[in-house]
């Protein structure tokens, strides 16, 4: 419409200039103008083709931020559900689903670089006394308590969970000797100055643990069953026992 409008402009502008009376300029410019008055209503049905247009764009903008907002909290709800699903729905950590898919992937880590990768199981020390003279709820309590405690002592790249009934598991990667085995003691030292109190009597709690480090052949299945067969040995010896790197 633009070049159309400089086109006539051109036309009207040499049509006036070739003219020698006001008559003929009229003839000339009758044309002009009703050409003029064709494209100013073409550019009037423009307008209101891109007012509609700009009205759909800012519709369909408003329409694609709110599916985008629907969209980011269906996104959240499945990941907060997916979190949900491996977790423990009573201790808060780490259930035995997500603590078989942890320590896969950080064998096949240790697989890779070699690091070491140290393994620990820890069992409640008579635990099913306190069920049977406390009630479950007692039980639950300390469970829950526990779970906290250990959580709240290991790092960052630690993994805790728990595997069975009163069981938990800690995996600690890229960590020596002297550390891992400063914090399962200090895991064990914490539990047992916890001050648990059920129906106003103070008793000790106290975790049995044994340790297991990958070595050479070793798969995650091996280093769990060597795990629990020497923790049955150890809580043999009696509560608050320490088997370590058997």
């Amino acid at each position: 419409m633009s070049q159309e409008l400089h086109a006539l402009v051109s036309s009207g502008k040499r049509g006036i200039e070739s003219v020698k009376d006001l008559d003929e300029a009229k003839r000339a410019m009758n044309p002009l103008f009703a050409q003029l008055a064709s494209l100013t209503e073409r550019l009037q049905h423009a307008e209101v083709r891109e007012a509609a247009l700009l009205d759909q764009m800012a519709h369909n903008k408003n329409q694609l931020e709110s599916l985008y907002d629907t969209t980011q909290d269906y996104r959240r709800r499945l990941e907060d559900q997916s979190q949900r699903m491996l977790l423990d729905p009573l201790t808060k950590v780490y259930n035995r689903t997500a603590l078989v898919d942890k320590l896969e992937i950080e064998y096949r880590r240790w697989l890779k670089s070699q690091h070491p990768l140290w393994v620990v199981v820890f069992d409640i020390d008579k635990f099913k006394s306190i069920n049977h003279n406390f009630g479950y709820s007692a039980g639950d309590k300390a469970l829950k308590i526990i779970a906290k405690t250990i959580a709240n002592t290991i790092d960052k790249t630690d993994t805790v969970a728990r595997f069975s009934g009163e069981e938990f598991i800690l995996i600690m990667p890229e960590q020596n000797e002297a550390t891992s085995l400063a914090k399962v003691r200090e895991i064990q030292t914490k539990i047992s100055n916890l001050p648990f109190k059920f129906r106003d009597q103070l008793i000790t709690i106290t975790l049995s643990a044994t340790s297991a480090v990958f070595t050479q052949n070793d798969t995650p299945d091996d280093v769990l069953e060597r795990l629990h067969k020497t923790l049955s040995h150890t809580q043999k010896l009696g509560p608050n026992q320490l088997a370590w790197n058997p």
